[in-house]
């Protein structure tokens, strides 16, 4: 038996995220992040929230402004600022 609850995002950034989505024309795709716990042991895994633009898929970890993107590895993140500047490419 698997427990799945779900991962709480900041609504703050949870808005700005929209917004930045709104202001520059693109409609995001955010996928709601869970928290998986294997009762009994102590397994847990964290499902992050993604965000698909233009087909890169971005993982945001609750409250943290860093997003990571998720193309080979997750080792390259960047900042909401940096975000804008993404949407603002796929939009040209």
């Amino acid at each position: 038996m698997v427990i799945k609850e779900k991962l709480e995002i900041s609504k703050e950034l949870q808005r700005k995220i929209n917004n930045l989505g709104k202001f520059n024309g693109q409609k995001l795709k955010l996928i709601e992040g869970s928290i998986i716990t294997v009762p009994k042991t102590n397994i847990a895994y964290i499902e992050p929230y993604k965000l698909e633009i233009d087909g890169d898929t971005y993982l945001i970890f609750g409250k943290n402004e860093i997003m990571y993107i998720s193309k080979n590895n997750i080792t390259n993140k960047i900042s909401l600022q940096e975000l804008e500047e993404v949407i603002r490419n796929v939009k040209n």
